[in-house]
Order: C-alpha cells, then sequence, then structure tokens
C-alpha cells in the first residue's frame, strides 16, 4: 500500500506499535464520507453542500479508483464509509482534493477467479457473490455512492428498511432493483448512474469514462434545479 502515490488515494506511511500494530496514514480532516453524508450538516442546508461540492467528491472518488484500475487492484469494498474527506466539510469546495479512497483490507490483484463475496453487502454487485467477476464490481459500487451523494439517501434504504433485510439485497439487484432517483435529476446524472448499476458488468463505463462524465457534468451545474426542489420531490 505504501507504494500508491495518487493525490484521490489514501497515503500510507507504515506501521508503529506492536500490541496489535496501528497504521500511520493520511489523515482525513473531514472524517468519512459516510458521517458526513447521515449528519444535519448534509441535510440542512446547501451552504454546507451544492452540486458541485457532490460532483467533485464524486469525482475525487473516480480517479482514485481509476489510478487503482490501472495498477489492477480491484477495491472490493467501496462504500462512503472508506471514503475520507481531506478537509472539513465546512471548507469542502468545487476545486481542490475533497476525498480519497482508503481501506484496502480485502482489495487484491484481478485474478481469472476472486473470492466469493467479499466486502459490505449494501454496496456489493450482484456478481461478486460467485468467483467470476471483474474490476466492474467497483463501478457497480461507485454507482450506489454517487446515487447516495446525489439523494443524500442511502441507495438501498427501502430494502434494509423491508421486512427481507440487507440479505435480500442481491436478490432485488438482480431483479432489476435500482436506487430511487428524483425525476428532476439532471438527465446526465441520472443515466450515469443506471449506466455505473448496469446488470451485465461489460455495460459499466471504465472510471475512466466516469471522470470525463462527471467533468462534464460539472461544467453544467448552473442549469440544475437546487437541492432543496430536487430533495422535495
Amino acid at each position: 500500500m505504501r507504494q500508491l502515490r495518487h493525490p484521490n488515494v489514501v497515503t500510507y506511511f507504515g506501521m508503529m506499535g506492536s500490541d496489535p500494530p496501528g497504521l500511520v496514514m493520511q489523515l482525513g480532516a473531514g472524517g468519512s464520507l459516510s458521517g458526513f453524508l447521515r449528519s444535519a450538516k448534509a441535510r440542512l442546508s446547501d451552504s454546507f453542500y451544492s452540486w458541485s461540492v457532490a460532483l467533485r467528491i464524486a469525482t475525487d472518488i473516480a480517479s482514485g479508483m481509476a489510478y487503482l484500475h490501472r495498477r489492477s487492484l480491484i477495491h472490493r469494498d467501496l462504500k462512503p464509509g472508506n471514503v475520507l474527506l481531506i478537509r472539513p466539510v465546512e471548507v469542502l469546495s468545487a476545486s481542490g482534493t475533497c476525498a480519497c479512497v482508503c481501506d484496502f483490507g480485502i482489495s487484491r490483484l484481478y485474478s481469472a477467479t476472486m473470492t466469493k463475496a467479499s466486502g459490505t453487502p449494501m454496496y456489493l454487485a450482484p456478481e461478486a457473490f460467485s468467483v467470476s467477476y471483474t474490476e466492474k464490481v467497483d463501478v457497480w459500487s461507485f454507482g450506489l455512492i454517487l446515487a447516495e451523494l446525489l439523494t443524500r439517501l442511502c441507495p438501498v434504504s427501502e430494502v434494509v428498511s423491508s421486512f427481507r433485510g440487507i440479505s435480500a439485497i442481491p436478490m432485488m439487484f438482480e431483479d432489476g432493483y435500482r436506487p430511487h432517483m428524483p425525476l428532476t435529476m439532471p438527465s446526465a446524472l441520472s443515466h450515469l448512474v443506471a449506466a455505473c448499476t448496469a446488470a451485465k458488468p461489460e455495460k459499466r463505463p471504465s472510471f475512466e469514462q466516469v471522470v470525463v462524465e462527471l467533468e462534464a457534468a460539472a461544467k453544467a451545474v448552473d442549469t440544475y434545479p437546487s437541492f432543496r426542489a430536487v430533495m422535495q420531490e
């Protein structure tokens, strides 16, 4: 992990202590993306959160993942809890590095045979429950994170709150369930979420393609409705 060097991949400096040993890594002053999205600040007003900030965070994640995939490394547990915000949420902006990918505990180099069902069930691609899958499982996970960034809602909240629970998530996705996207959501963003969570892995874009789409979307934010308007739908 110490060999990984990218602005959007957390920097690991080494180990310290011995009982048990601990990792020394880059500080994420803003905490995890999961913690922020579930905080009051992410929901109360657009002064803390905007299309531009959401797209900046998403682009950072996609850029970090593109770097990992170029090195044939599959994360396998990409989720908001494994994304660090580099700066406190009060000073996040549409420019500069906002986020980096972290926690490579179950990451591995791509192989024709992979470990079955590694990762967090809520963000796992359906094919990850087999032993034949590719780096596109990370793209699926990113699609769910993107949906959460854009709606501020857990992408599988309807499933988790149902009587079927988390264990039913893979089957629900195989049956066609996808995160709800408001009708007023800019079409480019809704289409990107849909592409990343395509049922067939080969239909999902690469992270390089995702970055291009996100950067194009960021240039059009002045034409988007307000977050509050979208959330009230």
